[in-house]
């Protein structure tokens, strides 16, 4: 991969740093659970926004794996199905992290969750040096105590996962996505079409 960044005439971003939040449906398409096209697809963006010289955050959802609120509704213990919930959001990491890897992007996963044979621990610092080193970094689980697991959705959770992100990387611009392009596409059809 080349570095743009230091190509002459490349272009200047307008934020130096980024961070995006992708919910677990981005990664979900219409195939089911994880939609290996949808996670290509997001992985090139990324690199072409990486290729531009923006420093990328990303903070990662896992709703298209597991969602811990309905699992606590059928008398799970609600604790045990966030902590579930976060195990999904690793999954997810990763396999965007080999996506990016593919395109010949450096990147780091970060977890609160000690899983340090797939990802490393989440340290704030460490999280800034990576990305002015231009490695993209996936966070994929909130510290402990940082949000109150029994009292948000898994939504709320990982949107409060990203509010913390960009406060801890320095981040000037939040960026999100949920749906899947298919289905971002087929609702503007149907939007378009006056069937929504």
């Amino acid at each position: 991969m080349s570095d743009s960044r230091t190509e002459p005439g490349a272009c200047t971003p307008r934020w130096k740093r980024v961070l995006l939040k992708l919910s677990g449906e981005a990664f979900g398409g219409s195939s089911g659970v994880i939609d290996w096209p949808s996670v290509e697809r997001i992985a090139r963006d990324v690199q072409e926004a990486a290729e531009r010289g923006v420093e990328l955050g990303i903070v990662i959802g896992g709703g298209n794996i597991w969602r811990g609120k309905p699992a606590a509704q059928q008398g799970m213990d609600r604790a045990t199905a966030d902590y579930a919930g976060m195990v999904a959001t690793v999954i997810n990491a990763l396999c965007l992290q080999d996506a990016l890897e593919t395109l010949g992007l450096d990147t780091r996963v970060q977890t609160a969750i000690e899983m340090r044979e797939v990802a490393e621990p989440f340290i704030q610092r460490r999280a800034v040096r990576h990305l002015e080193k231009g490695r993209v970094v996936i966070f994929a689980v909130c510290p402990p105590g940082e949000l109150p697991l029994s009292s948000q959705s898994g939504s709320d959770q990982s949107q409060g996962v990203a509010y913390a992100r960009l406060a801890h990387t320095g981040c000037r611009l939040w960026l999100r996505k949920k749906r899947s392009q298919a289905e971002s596409d087929d609702r503007a059809a149907a939007i378009a079409s006056g069937a929504s």
